[in-house]
């Protein structure tokens, strides 16, 4: 099936589901669909879609468009996914950073956060302002993988020192 059927029967389903039924695991098939058939600004609409919809995409339907963007080799495309995925680890370390303050009783109001949108009259581009969920060990697999096809070496050991403050252990995919 091409493309333009695949999402010619997505959205008339979509239309025709009750809201309820309109549900991550809907969007996760459409997306994961569209990602396999190499439909990078359709998957990217799905997303969209998803949080125009109030339904927030789990970690792995980013890792997944992250990863298709990593693919693509269209270096403004995969520019996207990595900022996406740095944004992702970014808050991976902000909460394993609150969880290790409060275990030690201190106070998280004040705990730094990464800033949203950025408010310097730059209109920034939707994928960068949208909530990115928290980063998984999934996140840091994909871009390790990104990284070593790139022979980015350096980048490669600077993300294996994040895995510690993130409180990842080290897993076969990454050690590979």
């Amino acid at each position: 099936s091409d493309p333009a059927e695949v999402n010619a029967i997505s959205l008339k389903a979509l239309s025709a589901l009750p809201v309820p039924w309109q549900n991550k695991f809907f969007f996760g098939s459409w997306l994961k669909k569209l990602l396999g058939m190499r439909q990078l600004e359709a998957a990217t609409k799905v997303v969209e879609l998803m949080y125009e919809r109030g339904i927030e995409p789990d970690a792995k339907h980013i890792n997944g468009l992250i990863g298709g963007f990593f693919r693509s080799g269209n270096p403004e495309l995969e520019d996207r996914g990595e900022k996406m995925a740095w944004k992702m680890i970014q808050r991976r370390l902000e909460a394993a950073y609150k969880r290790r303050c409060l275990a030690r009783g201190e106070p998280v109001e004040n705990v730094p956060s990464i800033r949203e949108t950025e408010d310097d009259g730059i209109q920034l581009p939707a994928h960068l302002t949208r909530p990115v969920p928290i980063g998984t060990m999934e996140t840091y697999n994909v871009l390790a993988l990104h990284y070593s096809v790139k022979e980015k070496w350096a980048l490669i050991h600077h993300l294996n020192r994040m895995r510690r403050p993130a409180e990842f252990k080290m897993d076969t995919s990454f050690f590979n």
